[in-house]
């Protein structure tokens, strides 16, 4: 966030692997916002950037080694993305909706064979956060996920924070996986937690869940505790936090 509270600037870089492929994802984000009542803000967001597509045959044993687009070898594609999206929230709650791409697209091979195949899609999120007493607070959630040609795709879940530094929860992909999740804040600017998925639906058969490992770093929080309260006391406002966390 800029110091206005008005503008935000961020970047994603994002690598996925799978076999011969590789696929590396770069955007750039920009946003802003505007107030719609004393405590409702309304933040716009677009995000621009691309994806660099790496598939090489030579990597991996294939059941259909004849396959014609092995003799290819290796593939070297980029594609644009373009996504756009809002973000309604006070202290208490949040709602937002997305659509990471709005130029989906194919990259096909001549020989009939898809390489990948990128829909358009809309995600739409939304939570609330209830004091139940001092030092304990509930936030159930719900993410619905809508891709061109596919099912709705509905997450929900529900997660406690305790004495401020602890989060214990857990949530349930409709007709797919379970997760629990648990976490502590180290400090002010270190978060780190595990969770673990288990699928619920056919594939759950084959194996024995994913587990993740996951560490946040909050750049600028360190003096938050102290130096922002002494601001709050002369009128400046705070960073801002993300009330997805809280």
């Amino acid at each position: 966030p800029f110091e206005n509270e008005k503008m935000g600037l961020g970047l994603n870089v994002q690598s996925d692997q799978l076999g011969p492929t590789t696929n590396t994802f770069v955007d750039i984000s920009y946003s802003y916002q505007i107030n719609v009542s004393s405590n409702t803000k309304l933040s716009f967001g677009i995000d621009v950037g691309g994806s660099f597509l790496n598939v090489d045959f030579s990597k991996g044993d294939f059941e259909n080694p004849g396959e014609p687009i092995l003799g290819r070898q290796q593939i070297n594609e980029f594609y644009p993305t373009l996504g756009a999206g809002l973000f309604l929230y006070q202290d208490k709650w949040y709602f937002g909706a997305s659509a990471p791409n709005f130029l989906p697209g194919g990259l096909y091979n001549d020989d009939v064979a898809q390489v990948l195949d990128d829909k358009l899609q809309f995600n739409i999120i939304g939570g609330y956060v209830f004091d139940l007493s001092e030092k304990l607070k509930l936030k159930p959630a719900f993410l619905a996920n809508f891709i061109s040609g596919a099912p709705v795709t509905a997450n929900l879940s529900a997660n406690f924070l305790i004495n401020g530094v602890l989060t214990a929860g857990a949530s349930y992909r409709f007709d797919n996986a379970i997760s629990g999740l648990v976490g502590f804040q180290i400090s002010n600017s270190m978060f780190a937690g595990y969770s673990y998925d288990y699928n619920t639906n056919p594939i759950g058969q084959y194996n024995n869940g994913s587990h993740e490992i996951i560490l946040k770093f909050y750049v600028g929080r360190g003096s938050r505790t102290k130096k922002d309260k002494i601001e709050n006391l002369k009128g400046k406002p705070k960073q801002i936090d993300s009330p997805r966390f809280f």
